[in-house]
């Protein structure tokens, strides 16, 4: 589960679904909560601005891969600091130069990753 508050979202793992369930239910304080299972957002409460950098620290803590990268590409995926901006770009996995130029234009602020897409493995 993801939980908004003061401009920044953290992450806490629930040991058992039922108990995350329980503990997404409970919390209230919360500007915005996300719950993610499985790879999957199943579940969204609050602010949409704030669950939508929620959802891209899920992205960036590679939480929502199963469902965001096809097989045979690798991608840039870059979460640009304190916004709801994500930036995903597909290469062909025989670009690996031009996946590396990619990845070194973006700010050292950002959140930046490597993503292989036949595993989703971050590179």
């Amino acid at each position: 589960m993801y939980f908004y508050n003061d401009g920044k979202c953290d992450y806490m793992k629930s040991s058992s679904l039922k108990e995350g369930q329980a503990l997404y239910r409970q919390r209230a304080e919360d500007t915005a909560t996300i719950f993610v299972a499985n790879g999957e957002m199943t579940r969204t409460k609050g602010d949409q601005v704030a669950i939508e950098c929620c959802q891209g620290k899920a992205l960036m803590d590679g939480n929502l891969r199963a469902k965001v990268y096809p097989d045979e590409n690798i991608y840039v995926v870059n979460h640009e600091n304190n916004s709801i901006y994500n930036d995903v770009t597909k290469f062909s996995k025989d670009k690996m130069d031009d996946v590396q130029k990619e990845f070194n234009k973006y700010s050292a602020d950002d959140s930046t990753i490597i993503v292989r897409g036949k595993d989703a493995q971050i590179l």
